[in-house]
Formats: structure tokens, C-alpha cells, sequence
């Protein structure tokens, strides 16, 4: 996956970053059924012996509607301190 558009932006060769992922976390109101973006999970690498592929957008997609869900229930109920919140956040430093 390369998007020739990025390749001699200034922050990108600056950093020297290779290759970058992002996905939106998405959630759908309860209400109307409207989708709404309410962030982002971006990741990059400066690892010049390996790119981000189809595979890693895969997995980076499903751990952001994972945490997108989460993200929804906190802001809805108020509570960011639930277990399974704590669990999300180890396994996206993991990866």
C-alpha cells in the first residue's frame, strides 16, 4: 500500500516515517441511526525493512471498532474506568 501523495510531504520525511495506518472510529447513534466519526487510531513505523499491508489495516480497523464501542459507552454512561476499558488500551499498546 503506497499513496505517492505523502511520500515527500515535509513532517513525513522529517520523522522518517515509512509507512502509516489510520482508521476512524465509528459509531451509529442510537437515536437516528446516523453514523458519526468520533476519532482516530493512527499508527506509523520508521522500520525501512517493512510496510503496513492489508493485513495490519484489517486488524488496525477491527481494534478501532473495538475501541469506538468502548469510546461510545463511556461517553454515554460515563464511566472510562471499566476493566474491559483497561484491557482495550493494553492490547492496542501491544500492537
Amino acid at each position: 500500500m503506497a499513496d505517492e501523495a505523502f511520500k515527500g510531504q515535509q513532517s513525513i520525511v522529517a520523522t522518517g516515517i515509512r509507512s502509516a495506518l489510520c482508521a476512524p472510529l465509528w459509531v451509529t447513534s442510537a437515536e437516528d441511526g446516523e453514523d458519526a466519526v468520533i476519532g482516530l487510531v493512527y499508527v506509523d513505523t520508521r522500520d525501512v525493512t517493512r510496510s503496513f499491508d492489508e493485513d495490519d489495516l484489517r486488524i488496525l480497523t477491527a481494534l478501532a471498532n473495538v475501541a469506538a464501542a468502548e469510546v461510545d459507552l463511556a461517553i454515554r454512561y460515563g464511566k472510562g474506568d471499566w476493566p474491559h476499558v483497561q484491557a482495550t488500551r493494553l492490547m492496542a499498546e501491544v500492537i
